[in-house]
Parts: structure tokens; sequence; C-alpha cells
């Protein structure tokens, strides 16, 4: 597997079962230094093929009640905290094809992410919409399981370091918006007129998916591309 910025010096990646194991602090470090630790542990899943560890790899990458402070602006840190304690109820492995064996990853700030840039134009554009709810100086990594040659595979983001550890915030500009604008809905909702109800029959499945004013997260689509 190669590193596609250091061919020459790729990093090898974790033996310890933990992704929490030998990580150096994070001030003063090297962008070069935590590109590695990034590219070390986000390649176990390369090599981890059992489901027992590759669920234990992600549980292991779960925020703790108080890394939602260090990552999310004040007004937003509960809103963060309800929507990943939803998510990690559930979590799912990583993904990827048999041939996608080659890891590829891009590191931004949030500061970083409000200019357009090699180290940034990989992220989804949903952050642009999302970076007054982070810390400016917040770590975000976008990375991509590949087949050799390609550009193009199974793409995930999310994954935030803190001084001490790795964590990861799945999809943050999809789930913290949708909990942001569900009161307007709601409030849009509440002050249309009443008419009568269409005639359209919704189908069952149609019924389920919607959703409604009290319920949560969307858990289940949570960990999809």
């Amino acid at each position: 597997m190669e590193d596609p910025r250091n061919p020459s010096d790729s990093p090898s990646p974790s033996s310890s079962p933990s992704p929490m194991a030998a990580i150096v602090p994070l001030a003063g470090l090297p962008r070069q230094i935590l590109y590695q630790s990034a590219f070390s542990l986000l390649s176990r899943p390369l090599h981890e093929t059992s489901a027992h560890s590759a669920m234990v790899f992600v549980s292991e990458l779960r925020p703790r009640p108080e890394d939602y402070a260090r990552v999310f602006q004040a007004p937003y840190v509960e809103l963060a905290r309800r929507v990943y304690d939803a998510l990690f109820v559930a979590p799912r492995p990583l993904e990827r094809a048999a041939h996608q064996t080659v890891l590829r990853l891009s590191m931004a700030t949030a500061a970083e992410l409000r200019e357009y840039g090699v180290e940034t134009c990989e992220f989804p554009g949903g952050y642009a919409d999302i970076l007054d709810l982070l810390l400016p100086e917040s770590l975000w990594v976008h990375w991509k399981y590949v087949a050799p040659g390609s550009s193009s595979g199974m793409s995930y983001d999310g994954l935030t370091r803190l001084e001490d550890r790795w964590v990861w915030f799945p999809k943050p500009y999809r789930f913290l918006l949708a909990q942001l604008q569900q009161p307007k809905a709601e409030a849009a909702e509440i002050a249309a007129p009443v008419g009568p109800a269409p005639e359209a029959a919704v189908s069952e499945s149609e019924s389920n998916s919607q959703p409604t004013g009290t319920a949560g997260p969307q858990v289940t689509q949570m960990w999809k591309e």
C-alpha cells in the first residue's frame, strides 16, 4: 500500500489493537506527523478483516462526553452530542470493496476549510455550511479506500484529532444541519394553512422514511455514503 504523498516513506499500520496507543500530543506537531498518524490509523481496516475487529475499530473512535466542547462551538455542543450519541448506538464497520486496497486522505483545520486548496478540495462541499459550528483550530480528515490507480472509491470524513487521540464525527455537515433545520420545518408546518389531505396514497415504505418532528437522527442512514 502506498502513501500518495510520500511513496518512499509510507507509515506502517499500527500493530496495536487500539488507535489510542502511542499517540503523541497534538501541540507543536508538524502536519506531516499528524498525517502519518492518521494514515497509520486508517490503514487498520485494510488489514483487520474479522467482523469483531472492524466493530472494535469504530467503537474505539467514539467521542467521549468531554470531546464535543473541544471540537464544536459552545452553542452546538449539546446538539452534536445528541446526534452522535444516537449514531453510536448502532455503529457499523467501515466498508470497502475487496479491490479498494489503497488509502488516500486529506487533512485541514476548520479555518483552512474556508479556502479552496490542495488539502481542502477533497472535502465534501457541505463543510462550508457548518464552519461556524466548528472551532477554527479543530483538525479534520477526509479519506478514501480506492483501487490502485483510481481516484474514486469508498469515502469517509469527520475524523478529528484531539490533543491526545483521534475521534470520529461522521458527516457532521449532514446530520447537524438536519437537526438545526428541523425546528424551522416544524414552525413552517404549524404556520401552514390547513387544507384537505392529498388524495394520493403514500406507500408504507415512503411513510416510514419521512422524518417527524419528534424523531431523532436517522441512525440507519448515518453510516451510508
